[in-house]
């Protein structure tokens, strides 16, 4: 798909692509491989809508069997955390890679890949996924970043925001991944979404949206800083920073500056009920972050839903909640109907209820 001028010109791509591929919501595709989609989207943009995601899914406990036993079936939305150093890896390195880990202790790298441990592993994996269902509904990839980049440099032996993207290229086709500068179109991209909102769900059928993400505060939000300072216009991927009021949502993020601010149309926020305290909180009733971004057409994520109660009020459902409207709300078992077991999420749905 090339450059588009507005989202106008992008519904009538999305709807004409709909239709020749022949593909309805939850119906199975021509090579047998059935796509899950709780509710037909069609032309609802990205921002009045809102999905189940998996949290941490390459992580034991939080899939059936591997990655692929959650993509499809439950969401199209997976998470990956990325470790520079891990005690599974030889040396506590791979060059040029990352191990998709937890923490550095061995026990907490993946079991979701086949093959390996890495980085390159799980896209290989994600990639087979993405070419067996040509159409599928949008598939996300956060990234979660757990260490600062090695180095900048362009180089295949380093783990730099260049190698990140040349790794997402080794894997994904141009035509396959939706870049930031495909969304901005010549513009900025925070201020293209402001004006001209998301691209449809129908208009992105086969695509594949990675979401890089990190620690709260500017510990994190520097990381992502430095990948769009480095890699502009040439990223793959788009950045979704933290923020600890909604005065990071309505003008630049925590610790960015003006240019990198923006790249962001994305935020990452934890959930939390009640008392807590950190840099990364966004309290319930006093979670002004999401729906001050859903004002503005930015995404939100959601993460460390504990109940359908959390996810009730992060998607402010129309019999309860009063401060949501968050786009991804990612739970640790994605497979758990609302309320099963004190965890879950409710389906998909648009907005406005």
């Amino acid at each position: 798909m090339t450059l588009r001028p507005s989202l106008p010109t992008l519904l009538a791509l999305g709807l004409a692509a709909g239709l020749t591929s022949g593909l309805t919501s939850g119906c199975a595709d021509d090579l047998g491989q059935t796509s899950h989609e709780l509710i037909d989207y069609g032309t609802t943009p990205l921002q009045l809508s809102w999905m189940k995601a998996s949290h941490n899914t390459y992580q034991a406990g939080h899939h059936l069997g591997g990655l692929l036993s959650v993509l499809g079936p439950y969401t199209h939305h997976v998470e990956l955390d990325l470790r520079d150093t891990s005690s599974a890896a030889p040396g506590g390195a791979y060059v040029g890679n990352w191990v998709v880990a937890h923490d550095s202790g061995a026990s907490s790298a993946t079991s979701a890949c086949p093959g390996g441990i890495t980085f390159a592993h799980c896209l290989a994996e994600l990639a087979a996924w993405h070419q067996q269902d040509p159409w599928h509904p949008l598939l996300t990839v956060w990234i979660d970043k757990k260490q600062a980049w090695q180095n900048l440099n362009a180089s295949a032996s380093a783990r730099s925001p260049w190698r990140l993207d040349d790794l997402i290229g080794s894997y994904f086709s141009d035509s396959a991944v939706l870049r930031p500068a495909e969304v901005a179109a010549g513009y900025s991209l925070r201020s293209i979404v402001e004006t001209s909102g998301w691209p449809s769900h129908l208009g992105l059928r086969g695509r594949v949206m990675f979401i890089l993400t990190s620690d709260a505060g500017c510990t994190g939000n520097d990381r992502l800083e430095a990948y769009v300072d480095s890699r502009g216009v040439l990223a793959r991927a788009f950045i979704a920073p933290s923020g600890e009021s909604a005065s990071y949502v309505t003008s630049a993020p925590n610790c960015f500056d003006a240019a990198s601010t923006q790249w962001a149309a994305i935020y990452n926020f934890e959930w939390r009920s009640g008392s807590g305290t950190g840099v990364d909180e966004c309290n319930a009733g006093t979670c002004y972050q999401i729906p001050t971004a859903h004002a503005r057409n930015y995404l939100t994520r959601v993460w460390d839903i504990d109940d359908a109660g959390e996810s009730d009020a992060a998607s402010e459902r129309p019999w309860g909640g009063s401060y949501g409207h968050a786009n991804f709300i990612a739970v640790d078992y994605p497979w758990q109907q609302g309320g099963a077991g004190g965890y879950g999420a409710f389906p998909d749905g648009i907005y406005p209820w």
